[in-house]
């Protein structure tokens, strides 16, 4: 069987990038960490390792809380450096 060196990214230091996302998305739902964790069905002292990024954030477990979707994915853009426009379109029927 081959065998092959793979590079390891800064694993750490993006655990606690998208640990502070996941906390971002906590405090726009306002949500305690305790109601987060209830809502991922995890442990809190497991989703406290997750921000602190200690751990690394099940992202598909996160994203399948319906309310965190849309405060998540906003911070996971801030953190790629994306613009983040909020916009209101009112459409008038004649």
């Amino acid at each position: 069987m081959a065998k092959a060196t793979l590079r390891k990214p800064e694993s750490r230091r993006f655990w606690a990038e998208t640990g502070a996302c996941l906390d971002e998305a906590r405090r726009v739902v306002g949500w305690t960490l305790e109601q987060l964790a209830q809502e991922v069905a995890r442990d809190p002292r497991q989703v406290r390792r997750w921000i602190a990024g200690e751990e690394q954030t099940q992202l598909a477990v996160v994203f399948a809380v319906e309310p965190l979707r849309q405060p998540f994915v906003v911070a996971l853009a801030k953190l790629a450096n994306c613009e983040v426009v909020t916009e209101i379109r009112v459409r008038r029927t004649a």
